[in-house]
């Protein structure tokens, strides 16, 4: 039940990543520690507890906290996943992050269709999120995302092999 966590934000940067190791309890808890390193800022750990509540064969909902070790950054989600018929499923994601410096909250709603294709709109900190995912199948997926910041426009590609 142990698992490893591996994370790199940006392949030109090789300094910037996550590692950590956890363990799953019951299939239903999982408990991580994370060590953040960064090349700009100082490197911190952080810990993270998931807990699923199963509802039915396929309904579930999802909590998630999370801070770092001096407790100055926190992060707090739920997931509600739910089977609407077939292989149609949707997903509302709600969160609220807050630190010394800022703090921010966001909400999305998913509908998977089929047994690769996901879409979505959403709020992160009052700004517009569109995202698309497509699943190669149950261990590696890619999402594209779309934000309004401010007056600009972020663009983010992201794949996920996970085991």
């Amino acid at each position: 039940n142990w698992f490893a966590v591996a994370d790199m934000r940006d392949v030109r940067d090789l300094d910037n990543y996550t590692l950590g190791l956890g363990y799953l309890f019951a299939d239903a808890l999982k408990v991580s520690v994370n060590r953040d390193v960064r090349s700009y800022g100082d490197d911190y750990f952080h810990l993270k507890a998931q807990y699923n509540l199963q509802i039915n064969d396929k309904d579930y909902l999802g909590f998630s906290a999370e801070t770092d070790d001096e407790l100055d950054v926190w992060n707090v989600s739920a997931r509600y996943f739910n089977h609407l018929s077939g292989s149609q499923y949707i997903t509302v994601d709600v969160g609220h992050q807050d630190s010394v410096y800022d703090s921010a909250s966001n909400a999305m709603l998913s509908y998977y269709f089929g047994n690769h294709y996901a879409i979505g709109a959403g709020i992160d900190d009052s700004e517009l999120v569109l995202q698309g995912k497509y699943f190669f199948n149950d261990q590696y997926y890619v999402t594209a995302n779309y934000t309004e910041r401010g007056s600009g426009e972020l663009y983010n590609l992201r794949f996920v092999a996970q085991f």
